[in-house]
Formats: structure tokens, sequence, C-alpha cells
């Protein structure tokens, strides 16, 4: 269920509603956002907390980037979705958190398609960050990040394109 194309669009439906609400209060400023679990009541035992989670977190993230300035989890320790458990191990989605924070620059690429509901297949694009050499993107697929530069990017299109 939480890499579903129903799962993953609710999170899509609801920020298209906020959007339609700031833009009639004409809204300006940044927008951040927080408490946004698509399990309610704590999450789902044995899978908020796994690797499994980490399909719609890292959606969540792609799809708030075109949006939002800063985006917050509710649980930091604890809870069923949490970033840590109760011994303060870091879950999965801690990792891709960081991994996340580490890797993905401010400026979004536009994916055609990306904002569309029913995607089997879900990619977001950004630039990476610094140290990372300029014209590098972070493409995000699913659970996997992956960094590729221009140079590599390239030889890639050129290789299938024979």
């Amino acid at each position: 269920e939480f890499y579903s194309c129903d799962k993953l669009d609710s999170f899509l439906s609801q920020n298209v509603l906020l959007l339609e609400i700031v833009a009639n209060a004409s809204f300006t400023g940044d927008l951040w956002i927080g408490e946004t679990s698509s399990t309610y009541g704590g999450g789902e035992p044995l899978y908020s907390s796994s690797f499994v989670s980490g399909f719609m977190w890292l959606d969540k993230l792609g799809i708030a980037a075109y949006h939002h300035k800063k985006v917050f989890r509710q649980e930091f320790i604890g809870g069923k979705y949490s970033l840590l458990d109760n011994n303060q191990k870091p879950l999965p989605d801690y990792w891709l958190s960081l991994l996340y924070k580490q890797l993905v620059g401010t400026h979004v690429l536009n994916v055609d398609g990306a904002l569309e509901k029913g995607r089997d297949v879900r990619i977001y694009a950004h630039c990476a960050k610094y140290p990372y050499p300029k014209g590098s993107v972070v493409l995000i697929k699913g659970s996997v990040v992956l960094i590729i530069s221009v140079e590599s990017l390239l030889l890639i299109l050129k290789q299938l394109s024979h």
C-alpha cells in the first residue's frame, strides 16, 4: 500500500487543495508543510518505520519541492513513523532524509507529468548541491536516489540513441 498509486496520489490531491486555498487567499509568502502523514493514527505498525515507507516519503519530498520551501516530519523519535526508534537508532526514512538533504539542491527541474495522478513511474529531478560539479542532477525514482553529471547523462543518452 505504501507504494500504490492511490496512496501516493493522496498527498498530491491534498497538495492541490492546499495550493487552491493559498491562491484564493492571495498569500505570497513561502509555503512550509508539516504533518504530511498518509497513514493516520500514528502510522502502520511494521510498515511506517520500514524501508517500504521510503517510497512514500521520497514521493512527498519530490512533490513538495515544486511548491514548498520547507518540509517537516511530525515524529522525530519513538513513533511508528518517526525518524528514530525509541533507542535513538535511525530508521530508513532518517537515512533517506539525510541523503536528500545532502544531495538535493534548491533548484527543481521540470519533469513532464511529475504532478499528474495515477503515475506508475514517479521521477523527480533536482540540481545537485555543492561539491558536485555544476550541472549535476539528482534523480529520484521510487526509493532510488542517483546523482548524474551532465557529462555522464550525455554519454548515456548517446549510447541509448544507437
